[in-house]
């Protein structure tokens, strides 16, 4: 038996006498059937579009007349209360008033519910209802009614319609009254739209639809037939924009509806005439579903011998996209069983030499990723072995503490250590452009060659100048710099010259036993090493205090970025700066930065190398050496 590692997964072809050309004849005899289903497709759909065509023109019909009887009944209001105008005279005495007004009421307006009459300014000399007669100390002025003061113009209207506290609806015409060719004033009625609701009643008795009023101009309900929890629909474009007046959207309460319009005119009011979809299509669906029966059995009993063909052809077809799901996923042992000789079996055999053709080429380019592997772990090991681990001098005068994690297996940051004459010590650290390889072999070349420049010259700004003019050359061709900052601690001065290029400024952080801590950035700073060939840099001479500390970092540190895309950046970093104290050593320091950016960083991928120092001279004080250790990763 063949072990777990030899085991393939075979797909059967199964084997066919007959080739793929022959089974599409058959396909192709089995089309014939498609005239058949087109024919009956067409009868379906031209008797599905008379039928809709019908229940159409019958809802358009019946918001016609409900719109018809609206506007027969306002243009009959209006003309009765035109005639009452032309009989009355607001300065007549209040007698003659309220007998010619009770005359109009109980005679032409039984739906009256209130009637006033107003002199040329607006002034009501006169209000009535059918039960009572207003006192005059009851009379208003309503001079800033729009509806007023179009009559008081001499153009009257009407109002929309709208329901009183108690549900009732109501709509009020105001129109002007004349003495010849002067408005002399204005008779104001409020009359019962119920008349109005029950015309739209008509339309659901008759057709179980749901009508109701509508103000064209802000798309608003005024009035619906009283069908209980009918909300309006939420959108009224559909039956706007539909040429005919009539179409098919979403209407009252969310559902499907046909709905049709009518202007109501001369109000600007339109007439809705919703029914439910599947009431109105009902007749339509039972003589389409007649006449689709005949057509789906005669095409399913051709349909039921083309699958059957299709079948046959697709099985083979079947195994072999399993078999490239199976490439795709990496299952390149997968192997697909010949059986047939047809163009699938022919296929399959292609298939089955591709496959083993990936599987030798991905075994050697395993072979050769692990060889890479190997070398860019012994990179890193070599490049994290040429960081100090810990600094050539006495730690009583100066504590230092530094830690480095490249971004990927090999980095550019880097820093060191120099025991200088003279009681001096120095410290860099730099940040070569770029990741990965190329950026660490041009670490290791301006880490060894600031070493050696560095006992030449005494001065900061000397050695990077140095360096820029030895490095450039080689740094110009492959397009890359070198970030470095170089400082010099004088024990005897208590004092320290920097000197930056391209690097971010130094933070000097002022601590007091009683005082909070007070964090200052350097102003130095110049342009990276191989920027230019001649390029000038300056130094900063910084006088220490006892218990002043001071912090280089990278980029990497600030530029390190979360799952969301923020930059850790200054402010965080100098938060932390601050709350450091007199006291606590630069081991802590070094490790609280970078718990916190990892932390920020969360499992987003590191960003850049990562280069943190803070270096702490003791001064004037007899101090127990600190352990100054390399944190590198």
């Amino acid at each position: 038996m063949p072990s777990n590692n030899s085991v393939r997964s075979i797909s059967t072809i199964s084997r066919k006498q007959s080739s793929i050309s022959t089974r599409l004849r058959w396909s192709y005899f089995i089309s014939s059937t498609v005239p058949l289903l087109v024919v009956g497709a067409s009868l379906i759909g031209f008797s599905f579009h008379t039928q809709q065509a019908n229940t159409y023109n019958s809802q358009a019909i019946l918001a016609k007349q409900v719109a018809q009887d609206i506007s027969t009944y306002i243009t009959a209001l209006e003309g009765q209360a035109l005639s009452f105008t032309q009989n009355i005279q607001p300065s007549k005495p209040d007698t003659r008033l309220e007998i010619t007004a009770r005359a109009l009421i109980s005679t032409n307006f039984p739906n009256l519910r209130e009637l006033a009459i107003l002199d040329s300014r607006g002034q009501e000399t006169a209000r009535f209802t059918p039960q009572e007669t207003y006192p005059k100390n009851k009379l208003v002025r309503r001079t800033g009614m729009p509806l007023i003061q179009n009559a008081l113009r001499g153009t009257g209207g009407r109002s929309n319609i709208v329901h009183t506290s108690k549900g009732q609806p109501i709509l009020t015409l105001a129109l002007p009254v004349r003495d010849k060719a002067k408005v002399v004033g204005v008779v104001s009625a409020e009359i019962s739209a119920v008349p109005i609701e029950q015309a739209l009643r008509v339309a659901r008795s008759n057709t179980n639809s749901v009508a109701y009023l509508l103000v064209n101009e802000r798309r608003e309900v005024m009035l619906n037939d009283g069908t209980p929890g009918w909300i309006p629909p939420p959108d009224f474009e559909p039956i706007f924009k539909a040429e005919s007046g009539v179409t098919e959207y979403r209407g009252g309460n969310g559902k499907m509806v046909v709905g049709a319009r009518a202007p109501v005119s001369p109000m600007g009011w339109s007439v809705i005439v919703e029914q439910a979809s599947n009431e109105a299509f009902a007749s339509v669906r039972l003589s389409v579903a007649v006449l689709a029966t005949v057509v789906i059995v005669t095409g399913l009993l051709a349909l039921g011998w083309a699958i059957w063909q299709a079948q046959q052809l697709l099985r083979p077809l079947a195994a072999l996209r399993e078999g490239a799901a199976a490439l795709g996923a990496g299952h390149l042992e997968h192997r697909l069983n010949i059986e047939s000789s047809d163009e699938v079996g022919q296929l399959a055999q292609t298939f089955n030499q591709m496959a083993a053709q990936l599987q030798a080429s991905l075994l050697e380019v395993e072979h050769q990723n692990e060889r890479l592997r190997e070398g860019l772990h012994l990179a890193r090991d070599i490049q994290m072995g040429l960081l100090p681990t810990y600094p050539p001098w006495n730690q009583a005068q100066l504590a230092v503490e530094a830690c480095s994690i490249p971004a990927y297996e090999v980095g550019g940051d880097f820093y060191t250590y120099l025991n200088l004459p003279q009681g001096q010590f120095a410290i860099a650290v730099g940040d070569v452009s770029g990741k990965g390889v190329g950026a660490a072999l041009m670490m290791a070349l301006t880490s060894s060659s600031l070493e050696s420049k560095a006992r030449e010259a005494c001065s900061p700004a000397k050695v990077l100048q140095t360096l820029n003019q030895q490095l450039y050359s080689r740094m110009h061709g492959s397009h890359m710099n070198s970030a470095l900052i170089y400082a010099i601690f004088d024990a005897g001065q208590s004092s320290m010259t920097v000197a930056n290029a391209g690097m971010i400024a130094p933070f000097i952080l002022h601590c007091g036993n009683d005082l909070p801590t007070k964090v200052e950035m350097l102003n130095v700073g110049g342009l990276p090493i191989g920027s230019m060939l001649k390029t000038n840099y300056s130094e900063l001479k910084q006088p220490l205090a006892p218990h002043d500390t001071i912090l280089f970092v990278s980029d990497g540190v600030v530029e390190a970025h979360n799952e969301a895309g923020e930059l850790f950046g200054f402010e965080r970093l100098e938060s932390i700066l601050a709350q450091f104290h007199a006291g606590q050593n630069v081991e802590l320091l070094v490790k609280q930065i970078l718990q916190s950016v990892l932390e920020f960083a969360g499992t987003a991928a590191q960003h850049d190398d990562i280069t943190i120092m803070a270096v702490h001279p003791l001064l004037h004080t007899q101090a127990k050496p600190l352990l100054v250790m390399q944190r590198a990763a």
